[in-house]
């Protein structure tokens, strides 16, 4: 049982609860896997989208074709709009769905799929060399530019399009662009950074870099518009304000690099950026950089870079090398959706169809150590089956697994982890799953194995001395690969279980507030 405290100590944390009691935001792991659109052979690959979920993805390559992917890169399928073989694609978008895509071929035309890139048509706006797209995540609003002329919108998903003017009418070279989730905030680039608030119907020239010309080559926007992410031939800039105001980002240090990835989450807490030799990614809105390294530590200029609004799934290309998925380990509902919402089965990627997905997450409020265990005290999720409980000696607590297995359950539950190293910071996150249904990581824990009791915040800290009901799950009994330790993907997530677990009996119904349960 929880170590009573005196009361003072308990007065004193009532008073600071406010200040500690937000959970610790850890950085996400990252599983990286090589995937061949084109075969195993090394590509020019440049152009990239992705639907919100990153269930569809489509890639171009230089002097090559263009491939699409609807279950997350385990298959691709080459298609031509052109309809004239090869050519150099340099340009793509998509909406949330996946259902319309745009995509642009530099010395060539600009071609418009409503049927998510099952049938294809060259808009009527020449043959150019089209550099840049991207669109509403709805669809409806769009914008495609020159290289070296000018720069269109369409309002009505690319039936009709019209000239925009941000630099007035002259051509100009542009080679970047993105927009709000709703279309009303768009930035465009060529040697300088424009922002229309109002869909492109009026301009103002922004300077990330001062009063100076910048080749910007990547550009990308959080969903509000607010958070806008730029990258050129020397360095990175973020806003937080619209453009207002501009900070440099340093994922390298302080040192000139050539940038070509620019992506934002739909929240704009996490930034993807890419270039000669560099891949970083950062889940703080640029206070800290992990480098990412796809294809291990080989020099590599990466060219092509997305990322699904959550986060869960990235792509980096490597130009004339390879190209690589990166899994994000925070797990969400397994996509099923065809496009527009839709809630049926697609059978083109073959994903189960998740009816019941947990209706929360759970709270890990209390960690109880020896010098070799640690038992877990977590509030249920409602609707909820099964918990899976991931644990390591890092941050991102993905570096062991083991999945409960136990049914419905009321009250609080714990499980006991054994075996751990003695005198070791560890590291614990919950979440629950309902066959291929799941829900959102709890809180992270850090505890050490040391014989103490670990709590959430104070609030915790003052419940604990309260009785609960609990609930036994079990203990895992097997023995820690700790010399080794290997991140598991979400895919390994939804099939590993324990074979140490013992399915207890339902606990009785009952009624919870908190942590408290009668």
């Amino acid at each position: 049982m929880p170590k009573k405290l005196p009361s003072f100590i308990l007065l004193l944390m009532l008073l600071v609860f406010f200040y500690f009691a937000t959970p610790i935001k850890v950085f996400a792991a990252v599983s990286w896997s090589e995937i061949q659109p084109g075969g195993n052979a090394d590509y020019g690959w440049t152009p990239s989208a992705m639907s919100s979920d990153g269930q569809r993805i489509i890639v171009g390559e230089q002097y090559g074709g263009l491939y699409l992917s609807s279950d997350r890169g385990s298959n691709w399928t080459s298609i031509d709009p052109s309809g004239l073989g090869e050519r150099i694609w340099y340009t793509t978008s998509m909406s949330s769905d996946g259902q319309i895509i745009l995509a642009g071929v530099y010395g060539g035309g600009l071609y418009l799929s409503t049927n998510y890139g099952n049938d294809w048509t060259q808009i009527d706006l020449g043959n150019f060399n089209w550099s840049l797209s991207s669109m509403s995540s709805d669809g409806q609003i769009m914008l495609a530019g020159i290289n070296g002329g000018r720069l269109y919108k369409s309002i009505d998903r690319g039936n009709n399009w019209t000239e925009v003017q941000p630099v007035g009418n002259v051509d100009s070279s542009w080679v970047s662009s993105s927009m709000s989730s709703d279309g009303q905030v768009m930035v465009v680039a060529n040697s300088r950074v424009y922002i229309s608030k109002n869909t492109g119907d009026s301009w103002t020239e922004i300077q990330p870099a001062g009063d100076t010309d910048e080749q910007w080559f990547g550009l990308s926007t959080s969903h509000d518009g607010n958070v806008i992410l730029v990258d050129s031939n020397s360095r990175i800039y973020l806003s937080i304000d619209e453009g207002d105001h501009w900070t440099e980002e340093q994922p390298a240090g302080d040192v000139d690099n050539i940038w070509y990835i620019s992506a934002v989450s739909s929240d704009g807490q996490t930034l993807f950026v890419g270039g000669v030799n560099n891949l970083y990614l950062s889940t703080n809105q640029g206070s800290s950089w992990d480098l990412m390294e796809p294809g291990g530590d080989v020099a590599k200029t990466w060219r092509l870079g997305s990322m699904s609004s959550d986060t869960q799934v990235l792509l980096a290309g490597a130009y004339d090398n390879r190209l690589y998925l990166g899994l994000d380990l925070l797990p969400t509902p397994t996509p099923t959706s065809g496009g527009g919402g839709s809630s049926s089965s697609n059978n083109s990627n073959n994903t189960p169809t998740c009816s019941t997905t947990p209706n929360g997450a759970p709270n890990l409020f209390q960690i109880n150590t020896t010098k070799n265990a640690a038992t877990l005290f977590f509030s249920p999720v409602g609707n909820s089956q099964n918990y899976l409980i991931s644990y390591g000696f890092n941050s991102n607590a993905n570096q062991f697994n083991v999945f409960t297995n136990q049914g419905s359950s009321t009250g609080v539950l714990t499980y006991a982890i054994n075996d751990l190293p003695a005198n070791s910071n560890v590291y614990f996150k919950v979440f629950a799953q309902n066959n291929c249904g799941i829900g959102t990581w709890s809180n992270t824990m850090q505890v050490k194995t040391n014989g103490g009791v670990y709590y959430k915040n104070i609030i915790s800290q003052i419940l604990s001395v309260i009785p609960k009901q609990t609930t036994v799950l079990g203990a895992n009994t097997s023995k820690l690969p700790i010399a080794k330790p290997t991140p598991i993907a979400p895919t390994k997530i939804l099939t590993q279980q324990s074979k140490n677990v013992t399915k207890p009996k339902p606990a009785p119904q009952k009624s919870c507030f908190l942590f408290v349960c009668w």
